[in-house]
């Protein structure tokens, strides 16, 4: 009897050992998805990032069929008016990968030959609109953080960029890394993440010029930071002592 117990032990610790190996390789994995990494990775498909973000938005449409649907000429969406909206794609150029935390937008991946880039699409007015990095939205999604990380890949500009959400529209508030700042394009936003609805928490993450091996974990140097919206509306970029 004990000796049953015992295989049936030693059985659950070998699963034990192989999930935990298959959740860390998971979770090194790198995908199109450079600024908070391992949203959405695709290792399973070569890092292919068009093929990427299609598995991604046949699993998004699975889930939200009611909302948005593939057609033979593009993308059918259904807004907040219960009206419908295409946005023409032949060629699924344009995928719809995730939808806001309150609904109100989907945020899309979009692949031409000149380049790509993200969208968000207001559910609520029927209009998409560009913005430059992926879209990080806070608690009452009222306002959005763009973030993109590209100092080790030469692909991405760094972008650390605040929008501010109307009824009728987005609008860019503030730029994080631009010709303010004397070291413009040698640092890029990791770790973000919303303190309620007016501050963001980040590391200023530069590359550590020092390494030989590019291999090492300790590729970046990191800097703790907040920005946060003062009294007047204005955001400012502290670090923390």
């Amino acid at each position: 009897m004990n000796s049953k117990h015992s295989n049936v032990n030693s059985v659950f610790y070998i699963l034990f050992i192989i999930l935990l190996m298959l959740t860390a390789t998971s979770a090194t994995a790198k995908g199109f998805y450079l600024s908070l990494q391992q949203k959405f990775d695709c290792e399973f498909i070569n890092e292919n990032a068009n093929e990427c973000a299609k598995y991604y938005e046949h699993t998004f449409i699975k889930k939200h069929g009611k909302l948005v649907k593939r057609t033979k000429k593009g993308l059918e969406i259904t807004l907040k008016n219960r009206s419908k909206k295409l946005i023409e794609d032949n060629d699924n150029s344009i995928m719809a990968l995730e939808l806001s935390p309150k609904g109100r937008f989907i945020i899309m991946r979009y692949h031409f030959e000149e380049g790509n880039g993200w969208e968000v699409f207001d559910l609520l007015v029927g209009k998409a609109s560009y913005i430059p990095g992926y879209p990080l939205f806070n608690h009452d999604e009222s306002r959005f953080v763009v973030v993109e990380l590209g100092l080790d890949n030469g692909s991405n500009t760094n972008t650390l960029d605040v929008f501010s959400v109307s009824n009728s529209s987005i609008k860019n508030v503030f730029k994080g890394i631009n010709e303010e700042y004397a070291d413009t394009h040698s640092w890029g936003p990791t770790d973000v993440k919303w303190i309620g609805n007016r501050k963001i928490s980040f590391n200023k993450t530069i590359l550590n010029i020092g390494l030989t091996d590019w291999a090492d974990e300790d590729i970046y140097v990191k800097e703790p930071a907040f920005l946060s919206e003062n009294r007047k509306g204005k955001w400012v970029i502290t670090f923390k002592k």
